[in-house]
């Protein structure tokens, strides 16, 4: 966009000034947070402005048929494509595309396993997949965690596997708790 201004001057000379609107044209960027675990609306942009006129407004569609004035975080956002637009007094500036990750697959108890318990030496193993590695472990919410998929020294009785991955997803066997059987004896015939 360029203004003109004219000056005349004793009527004769006629001088015309271009003033370019680019040397105070907005300009913005965007940084993002992916989604924490799969299937979640965890995800973020954040849009820094600079040499904005006047109010700001955001929005995620070209027509700003949902702008956001003033607001220059999109939060709750899911895995996909989003294009970012901003507009000042002066116009509209963009788009710039972004793109919102997630982890795979989910984070999945895929099997557990036990050995019978004799005077506390039972174990439950697990195995776990999707998320995003690495993997925590607990039997009592996460008030303690170990790295390991072996929970040992188990007295017989029903446990809660509790999983935890990298970005903080949990998954917990509550719904089938993990049985650890004692140990059965048979009697001796003769």
């Amino acid at each position: 966009m360029t203004t003109k201004f004219t000056l005349l001057r004793n009527l004769m000379l006629l001088i015309t000034i271009c003033v370019s609107s680019s040397l105070y044209a907005l300009t913005f960027s965007t940084t993002k947070k992916d989604v924490r675990c799969n299937g979640e609306n965890t995800g973020n942009i954040v849009v820094t402005v600079s040499d904005a006129v006047g109010n700001c407004y955001y929005s995620l569609t070209p027509d700003f048929t949902k702008p956001q004035m003033n607001r220059h975080v999109f939060e709750n956002l899911g895995a996909g494509s989003y294009t970012v637009y901003v507009k000042d007094d002066n116009g509209i500036v963009g788009p710039d595309n972004v793109t919102i990750l997630e982890p795979t697959t989910p984070l999945e108890i895929t099997k557990t396993s036990t050995t019978s318990s004799v005077c506390k030496d039972g174990k439950i193993a697990i195995e776990v997949t999707g998320g995003t590695a690495p993997y925590y472990y607990s039997l009592d919410g996460f008030a303690t965690q170990q790295p390991g998929k072996t929970f040992a020294s188990l007295d017989e009785g029903l446990y809660t596997v509790y999983v935890k991955d990298k970005n903080g997803c949990e998954i917990n066997t509550a719904a089938n708790s993990v049985k650890v059987n004692p140990l059965t004896v048979n009697p001796l015939t003769q």
